[in-house]
């Protein structure tokens, strides 16, 4: 007369309750549309200190208030990826980890978002510089190695395509 009844997930009413609060949270805070301004915020400012520095025909950035992306041009006879490089290089310089996206949170407000805009200031200054100087960016070993993450990525991108 025993009867074993189980559910996989019958135990989880923690972790439904810790959503609902977190959803209740979000709407309440109204966490979205903060970020999304702040996103916006940010997007049109990185834009402005870009035609500031005159680097329209180099960098831009496209996407989402909660995630854009920088786009890299060719520009003289620097490659788009190297360009990318230095952007990287620089931006750890000033003590930013950026590869080239933004994606916002919460916990992003101005006083961060504005500190990380001078920095980037900062940044495209000193890209203009290297490249209308025409100066070398990448040494011998960082082309190399960067030869090898495009040829990896490309290898991936064929394999997914063949699948």
């Amino acid at each position: 007369n025993e009867i074993f009844y189980s559910l996989t997930y019958g135990g989880e009413a923690l972790s439904l309750a810790a959503s609902i609060a977190t959803i209740k949270f979000l709407k309440r805070e109204g966490v979205c549309e903060i970020v999304g301004e702040n996103g916006s915020y940010f997007i049109n400012e990185f834009r402005n200190l870009i035609n500031n520095n005159s680097l329209s025909d180099v960098i831009s950035i496209i996407g989402f208030p909660h995630k854009s992306i920088l786009l890299f041009n060719d520009y003289n006879s620097h490659k788009a990826d190297e360009i990318r490089t230095l952007w990287i290089k620089l931006m750890t310089s000033f003590g930013v980890l950026n590869s080239g996206y933004f994606i916002f949170s919460f916990a992003h407000d101005r006083k961060i978002i504005n500190l990380l805009l001078r920095k980037i200031n900062s940044c495209l200054k000193n890209l203009k510089i290297v490249i209308e100087k025409n100066n070398k960016i990448l040494d011998k070993n960082e082309k190399i190695a960067q030869k090898a993450i495009r040829d990896i990525l490309w290898t991936a991108y064929y394999v997914k395509n063949q699948i």
